[in-house]
């Protein structure tokens, strides 16, 4: 990291100038195009792009002291930033290893994802993206996601219209979405994978945590590895645990086996355990409020 002792020597010891992420705004994918393109193939640039990162991070955790940590609604410039998070702890994930066997090949690709994945949360009704931050870094957020699927309840009162901007907005992301999916232009994606995986979130309806009616939904969650083991994880779950307690609604979730842990000690139960495909088990989990 520039301007961290310990980061410096290492870039003497290489004797390389390495470029900061924050030379950028566009982070780990513009680094590649801009950077590592011209001067080493794809693959051998991809797992740079995940070590560099790690290690930025490593010493970012160092830097920071695990300063005061605050959560806020995401705002639309945390969104860079937050995509470069979960391109880097999403990497080993069971899910995106099944649906992006390329992501090494195209980093670039892989963090674009993300980025088109937040804009889309940020503007969709009823949907609420949280960040953490500690020493003016984010280094974890989460998607909350109120699901009606009955009557419309109490709390935050029916499907929620944000302004014609957020209809503009997701209206246009969702022409970007069908061309790319049918341009294949995703280059970090198995397009079979996906359809295997859309196929099983059709049968969700069949799931048993599709029968309740009224819930908060956990969409995802990600701290970043160098600050994991901190409570950031509790924190980010904490807000959406409180609005189902004061609406008296249960909180459902699709784990990962590494977050299973966590949502145990919460108190979450399983309901149901899925096998999408080899190496991919999905576990449907809900949590209900005394």
């Amino acid at each position: 990291k520039e301007g961290n002792m310990a980061w410096r020597q290492l870039d003497t010891f290489w004797n390389i100038r390495f470029p900061s992420l924050k030379d950028y705004e566009g982070g780990v994918g513009s680094l590649h195009d801009k950077w590592w393109h011209p001067h080493m193939d794809q693959k051998l640039a991809g797992l740079y792009s995940s070590w560099r990162w790690k290690m930025e991070g490593f010493y970012e955790a160092l830097d920071a002291k695990m300063t005061e940590l605050t959560t806020h609604p995401l705002d639309p410039s945390d969104i860079p930033a937050v995509a470069d998070i979960c391109a880097t702890a999403m990497h080993d994930d069971e899910l995106f290893t099944f649906l992006c066997p390329h992501r090494d090949l195209y980093p670039s690709s892989f963090r674009q994802h993300f980025v088109t994945s937040l804009k889309k949360r940020y503007h969709t009704p009823d949907t609420h993206v949280f960040v953490a931050k500690t020493g003016g870094t984010v280094v974890g957020y989460a998607v909350w996601s109120r699901e009606r699927r009955g009557e419309v309840g109490v709390g935050l009162g029916g499907w929620e219209f944000r302004g014609w901007n957020s209809y503009i907005e997701l209206s246009l992301l969702a022409i970007e979405e069908k061309y790319t999916s049918f341009l294949h232009l995703d280059s970090s994606l198995s397009y079979k994978n996906l359809a295997l995986y859309n196929a099983h979130l059709q049968k969700q309806h069949e799931d048993p945590v599709a029968d309740v009616p009224e819930c908060w939904s956990l969409e995802a969650l990600a701290v970043v590895p160098a600050f994991q083991r901190h409570g950031i994880g509790s924190q980010l779950l904490a807000w959406g645990m409180q609005q189902a307690r004061e609406e008296k609604v249960p909180v459902t979730l699709e784990a990962s086996q590494a977050g299973l842990g966590l949502y145990e000690k919460l108190g979450f139960e399983v309901v149901r355990e899925c096998h999408i495909a080899d190496g991919l088990e999905t576990v449907s989990m809900k949590w209900t409020p005394e």
